[in-house]
């Protein structure tokens, strides 16, 4: 399996307060993004969805705790969309990103929509508008 190595953006997003959720974003063809994620400080849910449609894992999705403690990294690969809740207070997520941001390609599924049913383990206390009013899963058309 050939993994990306190269990233041409790194990225630091701070979160002040417990219960702030990111996501879910993606970029469309050609500007799909590989991401490497990790928390620096504090610690996230974080969460990927494919939405590859030829895909045989299609509409589904994995968590994992990223953590200052734990250490984990997650690859996020082309053709996913990626969100996060935060779990703790002054939670500082850092990326590494494959693919420059293009506003135009740039993406958001509302992160709870029923079709995809991802168990967050908690409600949202901070969310932006952006990323509360994201399009249905059964709007993407890729």
């Amino acid at each position: 399996m050939n993994l990306e190595t190269e990233f041409v953006q790194h990225s630091v997003a701070k979160n002040t307060k417990t219960g702030t959720l990111r996501g879910l974003h993606f970029q469309r063809p050609p500007f799909e993004e590989i991401k490497i994620v990790r928390c620096l400080n504090g610690k996230i849910y974080d969460v990927i969805v494919d939405i590859r449609q030829s895909s045989a894992t299609f509409g589904r999705w994995a968590a994992v705790e990223l953590s200052s403690e734990n250490l984990h990294a997650l690859y996020v690969p082309a053709g996913f969309a990626h969100g996060y809740i935060t779990l703790t207070d002054y939670s500082d997520v850092y990326y590494m990103i494959s693919e420059y941001y293009d506003v135009n390609s740039a993406e958001t599924i509302v992160w709870n929509d029923s079709r995809l049913q991802i168990e967050w383990p908690a409600r949202p206390k901070q969310i932006s508008l952006k990323d509360s009013t994201g399009m249905k899963f059964t709007e993407l058309h890729i």
